[in-house]
């Protein structure tokens, strides 16, 4: 990855995650930790001959040049001791290893085991009450409010049908950066992984049928009433999309690969 994408994506992932961005150039501070725990790999590809191995530079030597050259003279590799690091501790991105680094985040073992399953990456994932009386929500509301910002959207296979797998829910609610709950009639499972959404700390937005539907411990976040009619529907809708455009920006868009 060339130097001022990776800076880039960094800079916005510590925007995301609520980073005060005081000083100068505080994006490369993650970036001179890594390389100093040999983490990632630095190199300029000038410096490349033939078949020789890579000329990796020394974190020092990168330290005392990077403002000379600017950063898109860089390209950045993962080592191998990151994919051990990771999976021995259980971090699955740069952000939250340099989160770690800076006493921001927590060590836990999740009930449900480490995630595992990268394909359930999702812009948007929606937690909806396992009935088929909500598919007309998600048809004529959510999935045109995903659709027409370009965000992938993520939700049970089974909600409808009744059926759903919490091992799928919860691997999806990892990986994905923001999360939708319908908290129409309080389901259970809804309130249950709307909790570990906020855990997690992800952007939630709540939606539901009636203020009541909502537990007065959330009525103080931001929510969206909706009525469950055409009219209503698109309204809801185009309620989404303003909401979503708020945290779909580059640099609200949290990110867990940026290698």
């Amino acid at each position: 990855m060339r130097g001022r994408d990776l800076a880039d994506q960094l800079r916005a992932a510590m925007i995301a995650q609520g980073t005060r961005m005081e000083r100068p150039n505080q994006e490369m501070e993650p970036i001179f930790l890594l390389l100093d725990a040999g983490l990632i790999k630095v190199y300029m590809p000038n410096e490349v001959r033939g078949d020789r191995e890579i000329p990796y530079m020394a974190p020092d030597r990168f330290r005392q040049t990077w403002e000379q050259f600017g950063l898109d003279h860089y390209l950045f590799v993962v080592s191998d001791t990151l994919p051990r690091l990771q999976r021995a501790l259980g971090i699955f991105s740069l952000t939250e290893l340099e989160q770690r680094a800076h006493g921001d985040s927590m060590t836990v073992t999740p009930a449900f085991g480490l995630p595992h399953h990268s394909h359930l990456r999702r812009n948007l994932y929606a937690l909806l009450p396992p009935t088929s009386l909500i598919r007309p929500v998600y048809d004529a509301a959510i999935r045109p409010a995903a659709d027409g910002l370009n965000l992938t959207l993520g939700y049970a296979e089974d909600c409808f049908s009744g059926r759903v797998s919490v091992l799928e829910v919860w691997e999806s609610l990892y990986s994905a950066d923001i999360v939708l709950a319908d908290c129409t009639r309080r389901h259970p499972l809804v309130m249950y992984m709307l909790g570990i959404s906020h855990t997690l700390g992800k952007h939630t937005i709540l939606i539901a049928q009636s203020s009541e539907d909502v537990p007065a411990e959330f009525r103080q976040l931001e929510h969206i009433i909706y009525e469950n009619s055409k009219d209503g529907l698109n309204v809801l809708c185009s309620e989404l999309q303003a909401r979503l455009l708020e945290f779909a920006q580059p640099k609200n868009m949290a990110t867990n690969t940026v290698m």
